[in-house]
């Protein structure tokens, strides 16, 4: 898509619009559980920052209107691509 996110951007995804989006989904106001994560976790492959990976998470958390973590959880993406063929039958 082009964007550019700067280092250290906070991200907000609008989950609920995504899935009431009916320009992606058929019937997208009834509740189906498949169009929740499931796209976008096999869509890429997911690996966590090196401080995650060795053990030494944070778990504390901040208070405000909701808890929140203390140290923010860095998930690091990479898009899958389809390598299979097409077939031009």
């Amino acid at each position: 898509m082009g964007y550019h996110i700067p280092k250290d951007t906070q991200l907000l995804v609008n989950a609920w619009a995504i899935g009431r989006d009916p320009e992606r989904w058929e019937d997208p106001l009834s509740f189906k559980p498949e169009r929740f994560l499931g796209t976008l976790l096999h869509e890429f492959d997911w690996e966590v920052d090196e401080i995650s990976r060795n053990d030494l998470m944070d778990m504390r958390g901040r208070m405000g209107l909701t808890v929140r973590k203390l140290a923010p959880l860095t998930a690091i993406t990479s898009k899958v691509f389809d390598v299979t063929p097409q077939l031009n039958i």
